[in-house]
């Protein structure tokens, strides 16, 4: 498959948390939410070596644009 690679466990807590945020907690600002679900990704020690703030904002925008459905 061609495009962005990445841990399948990554990106499922990745966009779960930042959907709750979302959807289910109203948050308004998706930068807030974004905020919040990279500081829990930090917290729960899943980030990738190359991550930070700046990568990981991209990423949730990237799979968000793509309409991101989770692999089980």
């Amino acid at each position: 498959p061609k495009g962005r690679k990445s841990p399948v466990i990554h990106d499922l807590v990745m966009m779960g948390t930042y959907r709750l945020l979302i959807d289910q907690a109203g948050f308004k600002s998706k930068s807030k939410a974004r905020e919040l679900t990279i500081e829990f990704l930090f917290m729960l020690g899943l980030k990738e070596e190359n991550d930070d703030v700046n990568n990981l904002g991209s990423k949730i925008a990237y799979l968000e644009k793509q309409g991101y459905q989770p692999k089980w």
